[in-house]
């Protein structure tokens, strides 16, 4: 069995960023990893046909694989041959047009009470610890009073801060989520991290701002771009779909019964007439 450049070249262009391929190359132990998903396919292609093991099913499947890889192929060509240079144009057209794609992420104030994991009370303490500071932040005590109402060995592990003018991107989905459409001053329940328990209460809410063009250049940019190219696969898509099926006479009513089916459960008289082997009718 033989691997050649172009088949160690064709995995890597489908699988790494061009600029990022030759730091991927530099590397032994990624070669060989490449090289072993070279060879395994092969091999066990190599054993089928060998062991006389295609039958109709397995021919079928092979087909289709390779008709499926084909296609994403000749559409991918397609696309490239198609696509734009520069787009420019239409990245500031976006811009203009939609303004609401080019906002600024949320940000938020808040005020943030954290029980590690790691500390060095038991979990049932820990789970205690969390349930009294609910009880006690929710009943409008000060966190640094709750705090030092937690009577645990972890008590000094207990973190508290203020976070001012931080973007939703920069924070965990989870505080993100307790966050948006929190009402201001009002503790929200623990939500529980990899890390432990947190408990956060929203300060103030800062509105998303319009980017200026500066700033959302590079965002037009690549949705400019990824919007004409799914418009040109819809359409290359579109135009190998559009032609009639034509089945031979009784074709349909074979197929169904390879599944066990005298007939449709809902039937045109197209339907109809072509598994009865009947032409249909003109009108």
């Amino acid at each position: 069995m033989v691997i050649t450049f172009g088949d160690f070249d064709a995995f890597v262009a489908e699988r790494v960023e061009p600029d990022r391929r030759p730091g991927f190359v530099d590397s032994a132990e990624r070669i060989g990893r490449v090289l072993e998903a070279l060879y395994l396919p092969e091999l066990f292609l190599g054993r089928l046909i060998k062991e006389d093991k295609l039958d109709e099913r397995t021919s079928a499947r092979l087909r289709r694989s390779m008709a499926e890889t084909a296609a994403m192929i000749y559409v991918d060509r397609a696309v490239e041959l198609e696509a734009l240079d520069d787009y420019s144009t239409q990245a500031r057209e976006l811009y203009l047009t939609r303004p609401e794609q080019f906002l600024s992420p949320r940000r938020f104030d808040f005020e943030h009470v954290f029980v590690p994991l790691d500390s060095d009370g038991t979990e049932m303490a820990l789970l205690e610890a969390v349930l009294l500071l609910h009880e006690l932040l929710q009943s409008g005590h000060d966190a640094d009073e709750a705090i030092g109402k937690v009577e645990i060995t972890t008590q000094g592990l207990i973190e508290r801060a203020v976070f001012e003018d931080l973007s939703a991107p920069d924070l965990a989905p989870e505080i993100v989520a307790k966050l948006t459409g929190a009402e201001e001053g009002q503790w929200q329940p623990a939500v529980r991290s990899g890390r432990g328990w947190h408990f956060v209460r929203l300060l103030e809410f800062h509105e998303p701002a319009q980017l200026s063009w500066e700033e959302a250049e590079p965002l037009a940019l690549r949705e400019a771009e990824r919007r004409h190219r799914e418009r040109l696969r819809e359409r290359i898509l579109a135009s190998a779909s559009g032609a009639p099926w034509h089945f031979p006479e009784g074709a349909v009513r074979e197929l169904l019964e390879r599944y066990g089916l005298d007939g449709f459960t809902r039937m045109t008289p197209e339907m109809i007439n072509e598994v009865r082997g009947q032409e249909t009718p003109e009108h």
